[in-house]
């Protein structure tokens, strides 16, 4: 009885513009319009959609987003351990770790029988001194070396997974001086890409000769490495990783750019440039609208093709999108993205001076408490979230539908305390709490026949 009356309450409140929201519900904004008619048609999720590029192709790029975030690493796991990735690819490379690291990564992916811990001190280990940073605290790293010994114990050694780091080789024990770091680490840095090249375009082109081994490969790079052109950044222009690889291999490798902010702004700081969504938020809000956060497709003949490539630096600017990327995927909308840094237990008292003398002859600095807060683990919500939400927002509708959150909760007492509570935000709201937001939470809860 309870329940009845509070939810007479709640609806003789809601029921004020009832037949205007039936209109609206079904009425896509003519903004997303045209995005919304494409999204809808699409079946293939994100990892189906990068798995069945093998069918075409015998390199897949995956452009990362920013180094620290984990959820396309989450993505990254599933596709690593689907048998349709494994029957074919053999072969991981990626942008993070000197390649002289080689084989001491494949060698702990290819030990038997490691207990977790085994296994996480073992990566652990790797992390510490893979990088020419001084310390590599990206969460996601850790992830992936844990995350791929798991699937490879349970593969068959022919089905086994290989990760091949790319970047440039570096022993931490032979860099002594301030002279060591600037000509093998920053003297290098306009270099990268070539050197990541041509460690790739090696392997493959001395596998090609094996006939034992499987010939599809897979390559993570973050996203400037990834794009097929020049980029540009502090005035210097960079061709790319990927640009070598279609340059060696023109018919058989293709890119894929996964859903992530548009830098139009980028300057030379330690201050973050402005999040945007690409298309000025259009793009993002279809998804939204349609509820959608896990789905993959050719650039070309979506309605991305013919749209200028936002999200970085271009020498040439007015290059498009399919220019640039052969795929995309979208996978978890911006606020559902984790950005996380620190590795429990990575930074023992032993090797925190180690750290400190590996600092030391770099030009930035970090206190005791900084390297020591590396051993905790630290979850950041996106930069610039509730700004770049807004945007997408706006074509969307106001914001997230709030039967979305009552169909998490189950509870109708909930999701009215729940609209309290967001109206107390204000603009700093996800939701859609508007009158006609709320209007529509009370249409659907007649429609799923709730009283």
């Amino acid at each position: 009885m309870k329940t009845s009356v509070k939810q007479f309450i709640l609806f003789s409140f809601l029921f004020l513009s009832v037949f205007t929201t039936v209109k609206a519900q079904y009425s896509t904004p003519d903004s997303i319009a045209v995005y919304v008619d494409f999204i809808k048609n699409q079946k293939l999720s994100a990892k189906d959609y990068i798995i069945s590029l093998f069918d075409r192709y015998d390199i897949v790029i995956f452009g990362e987003r920013v180094h620290d975030e984990l959820t396309q690493y989450e993505l990254l796991k599933d596709l690593f351990s689907d048998e349709r990735f494994y029957n074919h690819v053999g072969d991981i490379f990626m942008e993070i770790g000197g390649s002289n690291f080689d084989g001491e990564i494949n060698n702990y992916l290819q030990s038997p029988n490691l207990t977790a811990e085994q296994s996480r001190q073992k990566a652990i280990e790797i992390q510490l001194n893979v990088s020419w940073y001084p310390l590599w605290q990206r969460y996601n790293y850790h992830y992936l070396l844990t995350s791929l010994y798991e699937i490879n114990k349970n593969l068959p050694v022919q089905k086994k997974l290989k990760l091949h780091p790319t970047d440039i080789a570096l022993d931490w024990k032979e860099t002594k001086t301030k002279e060591d770091v600037s000509r093998n680490i920053l003297d290098l840095q306009d270099s990268r890409d070539s050197v990541m090249a041509t460690n790739i375009i090696t392997y493959i082109t001395k596998n090609a000769k094996n006939e034992k081994t499987r010939k599809k490969y897979f390559l993570i790079l973050n996203m400037p490495h990834a794009l097929n052109g020049t980029w540009v950044l502090n005035g210097t222009k960079v061709k790319s990783t990927a640009s070598y690889i279609f340059d060696k291999f023109p018919d058989a490798a293709a890119n894929v750019l996964i859903n992530t902010v548009a830098i139009k702004n980028m300057i030379k700081s330690s201050i973050l440039p402005d999040a945007l969504p690409i298309l000025d938020g259009k793009w993002d809000a279809a998804f939204e609208y349609l509820g959608i956060d896990d789905m993959g497709f050719d650039i070309k003949d979506s309605p991305l093709e013919g749209k200028v490539f936002e999200n970085f630096m271009l020498d040439d600017s007015t290059q498009t999108n399919e220019e640039i990327f052969t795929g995309y995927v979208f996978y978890k909308s911006y606020p559902g993205q984790e950005f996380v840094n620190g590795v429990p237990g990575i930074i023992s008292e032993e090797y925190l001076s180690e750290l400190k003398r590996r600092y030391s002859l770099f030009p930035y600095q970090e206190s005791e408490q900084q390297l020591r807060a590396h051993n905790t683990l630290v979850k950041k919500s996106p930069h610039d979230l509730v700004s770049y939400w807004q945007k997408v927002t706006y074509w969307s509708g106001g914001g997230k539908p709030i039967i979305g959150y009552y169909n998490t909760s189950g509870s109708i007492d909930a999701s009215i305390q729940f609209i309290v509570q967001e109206k107390e935000k204000g603009s700093n709201s996800y939701y859609n709490i508007s009158e006609t937001g709320v209007n529509q939470f009370g249409y659907a809860l007649v429609a799923l026949k709730k009283n």
